[in-house]
């Protein structure tokens, strides 16, 4: 038995069957629309729980019936700042004709332009730096350069990570071109025909995973296009395959994450494909790692606080070096002044101007 966490300490995990799987994902999928995947139990979650778009369903593992629902966070400040962060808050419009998005990704890349120009000025000064000099240490503009400058270089490795990462996942078909990644590849293997429960859909994906894996989850086929896949049906009179992803934790997978999946069509109960991590070339697993890596999700919250660390740093930096800039403009402005003044004062009225 386990129990992790605030939220996991209210579950207690033990390994399950196939067939008690099957029975609990009939009870809890029952009569709910719109879901996007059902979450299994391992050690790390301990409970079924059943996500749709804007809510979840968290059901212990002996006490099916005694769920805990919680509602979205995507709405309010949290949904603001998450479009601040994709689009800038200017959506598919933008501005000036171009998506928000791709304004992001462009300041994303020009922002690690200016980073390694940065890190380029600072080498010579390499052996002057000190790990206290992150944070100014007095209210001079040196101390704010200084500041400026020895954070940029501890935070530029995220910088690189984030800036690539972010602008990889706008621009997803680019960056598969340049890996040499084939989009919408042919099936590898032929469609094995299984029995219509869930139980036969369990073993069969278990069947064709390594010793080892684990079940984490089962994902749905996003609800998108709805409409269009209704006209399709209805012009075509048959059912369009509805194919669920049974994604597993197996060995080979890189920082322990689910990444290995075997995909089921639900409509006709065929196992249509299985894809191992271990068995994708270099350049396919780099790229499943993009969206991961850039935004921490189902990683170790050890790497999330890492990059927290780095934001944190990374405003530092940005602080820093507009406090510098300032502080310089204001100086050069004065100095400027006071030159213009003591040339006026030292002027004899000959050498005045006309107009005096």
């Amino acid at each position: 038995r386990y129990e992790q966490g605030s939220f996991n300490a209210e579950f207690v995990y033990r390994q399950t069957s196939h067939e008690e799987n099957a029975a609990a994902i009939a009870v809890i999928t029952e009569d709910r629309k719109g879901i996007g995947r059902l979450v299994m139990p391992t050690p790390e979650t301990p409970y079924y729980q059943v996500a749709t778009r804007g809510e979840s369903w968290t059901h212990p593992i002996d006490d099916l019936p005694s769920a805990k629902h919680q509602g979205s966070h995507n709405e309010g400040f949290f949904h603001t700042v998450l479009q601040l962060h994709r689009n800038l808050l200017l959506g598919r419009e933008g501005l000036w004709g171009v998506e928000g998005k791709v304004i992001v990704a462009w300041s994303s890349l020009i922002s690690l332009a200016l980073s390694l120009l940065g890190f380029w000025l600072w080498w010579p000064r390499r052996r002057v730096f000190k790990a206290r000099q992150i944070l100014p240490q007095g209210t001079e503009r040196k101390h704010f350069y200084v500041s400026h400058m020895s954070s940029g270089v501890v935070v530029l490795a995220a910088i690189v990570l984030l800036a690539l990462t972010g602008a990889s996942i706008t621009y997803r078909s680019v960056v598969q071109g340049l890996l040499g990644i084939e989009r919408d590849a042919a099936p590898t293997m032929d469609a094995v025909q299984l029995d219509d429960n869930w139980e036969a859909w369990l073993t069969a994906a278990q069947a064709h995973m390594p010793q080892g894996a684990q079940l984490t989850q089962i994902r749905y086929p996003r609800q998108r296009g709805k409409g269009r896949q209704n006209e399709a049906e209805a012009g075509s009179g048959k059912p369009q395959p509805k194919v669920l992803d049974f994604v597993f934790l197996a060995p080979g997978d890189w920082l322990c994450m689910a990444t290995s999946r075997v995909s089921i069509d639900q409509t006709h109960s065929r196992l249509t494909k299985v894809s191992l991590f271990s068995e994708r070339s270099f350049a396919e697993k780099v790229f499943s790692m993009l969206v991961p890596l850039h935004t921490g999700h189902h990683l170790n919250a050890a790497y999330t606080v890492l990059l927290l660390l780095m934001s944190l740093l990374g405003f530092v930096m940005v602080f820093s070096g507009l406090v510098s800039f300032v502080t310089k403009k204001r100086y050069l402005r004065k100095r400027f002044e006071r030159s213009f003044v003591n040339q006026r004062g030292n002027s004899t009225p000959a050498e005045m101007p006309a107009n005096e």
